[in-house]
């Protein structure tokens, strides 16, 4: 090393005397000495002072710009994960479209593939929203269901019962509406919150009432009467969309001198409240099935054939089947669908989004299928028997025989299911019914009764239950109780 490749550190180092000046005659005194001690240990001090300050403003910068890689890096990953996503989405999208109709467990060997009859609607922004919105709200739900059900753990009314095992309604005049030649109940539509529902008749009428604890009575607050061909039966044909009660039905045929536009709608979507009706852009020619999703704007119109599902009223797809469509019930999340089979060709558990069949459920003859609220189980109820499927499990877990009903009903804590007469009351865990008896207090001077609404508990932690009975007057009467008590 020679003197050109020593690096100056300071300029205050020219302050330190060298070794020849400390030997010099000048330095021989102590105080000298000591002076030239202090000067260079000055000076040494101020270079590390100096250095120490650079130090620590190269490790600020060094930091900053540590982060500001770092904060690139998630931006970056979470950039990808978009894109991935999006991908995935769109490719699900895209085989959707492309899928057949339903596969037939049952058909004929040599078959490889089943022609699609699917409708599918040019609505591309449309379907993405829609799947969207269902995913989105799906997740939801499932985040609020699991909370409700973990409060709810161990506060079912049952559970306070003193026999549980023998439940009784009575039934009282003064909280009772009726009607006269009006025909017969076919079906109770109530809201989410209770505070009303949809009673249809089989002549045509459809009766929004209020059934609400803090009216003094029942009363029956909007009426709806569609007109019914003679020798046919109306179909139960009413849901609650976006908390709004409507009714689908027939468009009533234009009378006098034609219009001059060609367009016509078979079919009409009113809402009970308000009275105000608007066409339905639905194909089908005729329907038999009329659903609603727990709280998008997403219903289901459908005939033994075929179903199709509407977004703010606006058709998404259409969905043709292999085998007679019976029933179709939402899941509580919403992205689900029951679909339930006339001739014993079992239930479907289809996805509304992927638009296929996640499982196939055996089960003979039936008439009904509901969701527990829950949403762990299914059950399915014959003629004869009432059935628990754990859909986590893929099995069933009980089966009973009962004599059947027209639905089947469940209250939110999934501790209580009546079907026709029969109640089925659930262990403290809510896995598995330790009874199954006949409901007492039905029986009335007028004929038999039957459960048709079993309504939220709500703030006093009660059930409001309602039970029609067919008068003798060609009509029906409406009554509301509070609560289940024990049969003497």
């Amino acid at each position: 090393m020679d003197e050109s490749e020593i690096v100056l550190i300071s300029s205050n180092t020219a302050k330190i005397p060298n070794s020849e000046e400390i030997a010099s005659p000048t330095y021989s005194s102590i105080p000298t000495m000591l002076s030239a001690f202090q000067s260079a240990w000055d000076s040494l001090s101020l270079e590390l002072f100096q250095l120490r300050t650079e130090l620590d403003n190269t490790r600020k910068e060094l930091s900053l710009a540590l982060y500001r890689q770092d904060a690139a890096v998630k931006v970056a990953v979470g950039a990808c994960k978009e894109r991935d996503e999006a991908r995935q989405a769109l490719a699900k999208l895209i085989d959707g479209a492309d899928s057949a109709v339903i596969p037939s467990e049952k058909a004929p060997e040599g078959d490889d593939e089943t022609p699609s009859n699917d409708i599918e609607m040019d609505q591309g922004e449309d379907l993405v929203d829609f799947a969207n919105s269902l995913r989105s709200e799906q997740e939801a739900l499932l985040v609020k269901h699991k909370k409700e059900n973990k409060d709810r753990k161990g506060k079912s009314p049952i559970l306070a019962i003193a026999d549980p095992a023998n439940l009784s309604v009575t039934l009282d005049r003064k909280e009772s509406i009726g009607t006269k030649k009006t025909g017969k109940i076919i079906g109770v539509e109530p809201s989410d919150s209770g505070d009303e529902c949809i009673v249809a008749f089989d002549s045509g009428l459809f009766e929004l009432v209020d059934v609400s604890k803090t009216a003094k009575k029942m009363k029956v607050v909007s009426k709806l009467n569609v007109k019914v061909t003679h020798g046919e039966g109306s179909p139960f044909l009413c849901f609650w969309k976006t908390n709004e009660p409507y009714v689908v039905s027939k468009t009533p045929t234009q009378r006098g001198r034609k219009s001059k536009t060609t367009e016509h709608s078979a079919y009409q979507l009113t809402n009970l409240a308000t009275k105000e009706s608007r066409p339905l852009a639905t194909e089908l020619p005729s329907i038999s099935i009329a659903v609603a999703h727990p709280t998008l704007p997403v219903f289901i119109l459908a005939n033994t054939t075929e179903f199709e599902v509407f977004y703010n009223d606006t058709i998404m797809y259409s969905q043709q089947l292999s085998h007679k469509l019976g029933q179709i019930r939402f899941h509580p999340d919403g992205l689900l669908v029951a679909l339930s089979y006339k001739g014993g060709a079992g239930v479907d558990i289809y996805d509304l989004v992927e638009r296929s069949i996640k499982l196939n459920i055996p089960f003979g003859e039936h008439d009904d299928v509901q969701f527990a609220a829950n949403g762990y189980y299914l059950f399915i109820g014959s003629s004869d028997a009432l059935a628990l499927f754990d859909l986590r499990k893929n099995i069933f877990v009980q089966q009973s025989e009962v004599t059947g009903g027209d639905r089947i009903l469940v209250d939110v804590y999934t501790s209580l299911v009546v079907y026709g007469n029969m109640c089925a009351v659930f262990d403290k865990k809510g896995k598995t019914w330790t009874s199954v008896n006949s409901l007492q207090g039905l029986d009335t001077d007028d004929g038999s009764s039957r459960v048709v609404a079993i309504l939220n508990g709500g703030d006093d932690n009660v059930y409001t239950v309602l039970v029609a009975t067919d008068n003798a007057s060609n009509g029906a009467d409406l009554y509301k109780v509070d609560g289940f008590g024990s049969a003497e």
